[in-house]
């Protein structure tokens, strides 16, 4: 299972409920023994100093698509062993 990435869009496409939301389900998807393996795109993919916005270097400029570093972040965070 994967974490949400960040997705603090500037067109309002996510409020800080929807933000509260997707802290929670992270937080569960990372502490669940109820999956094989947690990918955690959110931690690769988020900016330390603005958590529901993705690293600048990451971000496609829309906030919540990564361009193609972003999804470079997330290939590299997964541990592949967990595919054995």
């Amino acid at each position: 299972m994967a974490t949400i990435t960040p997705c603090g869009c500037d067109s309002g496409c996510f409020d800080p409920s929807r933000e509260r939301h997707r802290q929670a389900v992270n937080g569960w998807i990372r502490t669940t023994d109820e999956v094989d393996a947690v990918a955690d795109l959110d931690r690769a993919m988020r900016d330390p100093g603005a958590q529901d916005r993705p690293l600048p270097a990451c971000d496609s400029g829309d906030h919540l698509h990564p361009n193609t570093d972003g999804y470079r972040a997330t290939a590299e965070s997964i541990d592949l062993r967990i595919f054995r």
